[in-house]
This record gives structure tokens, sequence and C-alpha cells, in this order.
């Protein structure tokens, strides 16, 4: 946070990966006492045009779901031991879950690494994408899951995912209440989101 910060002090122009991100680092400075006034721009992350090919969006989500999620860091924010929690509670309801990834433990609900192209053809053929992950500067794992052409349901507190996403899935609060209570939103209103979905064409080469 402090390299981002000085970073920022001693920049003429300044590029944030999300709206949150720029608050963030404002806020922080504002904090320290320092206010600045720079040229910015916002120019958001988009996955690359591999994570398309086998685009899958379904007519409609079965009773039973298999979810998936994808990490390559083991930061605690990711999200890991809400991801036990939700996985103990898969398996008792007969859904399925995936970790796919780095993960600070072994289960059997985790998987290792994948290069672009086996993530690309692995993603679609679950059903919902789930993201526990928090205070995300420029989360790139959710956007590779539209691209594939699954819902997100995703942390309130997820910074950077929430403005990414909110037009392609649905909020929870990181606890298996709020995540059931979530799983019923987007089962009543997956019409509307699987349209979304098939929308966003966002590709990072045409970004940059």
């Amino acid at each position: 946070t402090e390299l981002v910060l000085n970073s920022v002090i001693k920049s003429d122009v300044v590029i944030y990966p999300s709206n949150w991100a720029m608050q963030f680092v404002l806020d922080k400075l504002f904090e320290k006492g320092i206010r600045v006034n720079k040229q910015f721009h916002i120019i958001e992350n988009a996955p690359l045009q591999i994570f398309y090919e086998h685009r899958n969006i379904k007519n409609k989500l079965p009773e039973k779901l298999k979810f998936v999620t994808h990490h390559w860091s083991t930061n605690e924010l990711k999200g890991f031991d809400f991801y036990k929690v939700f996985a103990s509670w898969c398996k008792n309801e007969g859904h399925s879950f995936t970790y796919i990834g780095r993960s600070q433990y072994k289960n059997d609900f985790t998987v290792d690494p994948m290069n672009e192209q086996q993530l690309s053809v692995e993603l679609p053929k679950h059903d919902v994408y789930l993201t526990a992950s928090k205070f995300e500067a420029g989360a790139n794992h959710v956007l590779e899951a539209v691209a594939a052409g699954l819902p997100i349901l995703y942390s309130r507190d997820g910074g950077s995912i929430s403005e990414y996403v909110k037009n392609y899935g649905v909020e929870h609060n990181s606890n298996i209440q709020s995540i059931i209570q979530s799983i019923d939103v987007l089962r009543a209103d997956y019409k509307n989101i699987s349209k979304s979905i098939g929308k966003y064409k966002a590709n990072i080469e045409n970004i940059a």
C-alpha cells in the first residue's frame, strides 16, 4: 500500500483499474493529511480472448449446482477459510465446489493451478462462479468467469469486484445463510443476468 501511495504522490498522471481503487488511494492519502489533485484515468481490467472460446451460457440453472472459483494468491483476503465452510455445505446439499489454484491447504475440493488454455475449458463446465475475495483493486478472476459464461456470486466487500460484475451476478455477505439467499435471487433473476453475460465482450487485447 505504501508503494502505491508514494507512486501516486510522485506521478503526474495516475491510471487506476477501478473507481474503487482510486477512492481507496485517495482515502488513504487523506488519512495522512495529503490531498492530491492528479490527472487520472480509469482503465478496467478485462479477460484474455481465450476465455470466450468455450463460453457456455446455460438456458437455466440446474437444481444441483457446480460451483467453481480460482485464485493464484494464498493471501487470506482471497477467502479460503470461507471456501472450506462453503465446500462442506455444498457436500451436504448435493452441490459441488471446486477451488482451482494455489491454496493454503490441500482438500478434496482443491485442484492444482491451470494455465489459461486449461482454465478456458474448465470454467464453462460449471454452473456458478463463487468468489469470497475482498478488497480487490482490479479483480480479473471474475471477468474470466463472465467471459466463460458463468454468473457470479461475489462478496459485498469485494472492492472492484462489485463494480466489475454487478450486472452479472448477485452479492453475498460471506456467510452460508447469505449465500443461500443469493442463490435464490440468482435463480429468480437468471434470465436477465444470463442475457447481460451474453452482452459482455471485453478483452484485454482490445483495451491494450
